[in-house]
């Protein structure tokens, strides 16, 4: 699982982003068959763009999570997508 990108514009909503990744990486790895990699393994690759297969073989994953956080106004918009290992393989 990928820190979820900031996309508003906002830097005082970077923490919000963080804060996300982490909740939901604790409530994922409760999940008995789902391996998830640890929280300074996918921080360290910040939010510079990454090549499916790199991702995948440096985590020792078979699929990646990423998504993205804007707030606009009072509201926050949540955005995930979930690169399947067969995307992963392509480039």
């Amino acid at each position: 699982m990928l820190p979820f990108v900031n996309v508003g514009g906002n830097p005082a909503i970077d923490y919000l982003c963080h804060g996300f990744t982490d909740d939901l990486r604790q409530t994922l790895a409760r999940i008995d068959r789902l391996q998830v990699a640890s929280r300074a393994e996918s921080f360290a690759f910040g939010s510079e763009v990454k090549e499916g297969a790199m991702l995948r073989d440096r985590l020792g994953v078979n699929a990646v999570l990423e998504g993205t956080l804007r707030r606009v106004g009072a509201r926050i918009s949540v955005i995930s997508r979930g690169l399947s290992p067969m995307l992963l393989t392509s480039t």
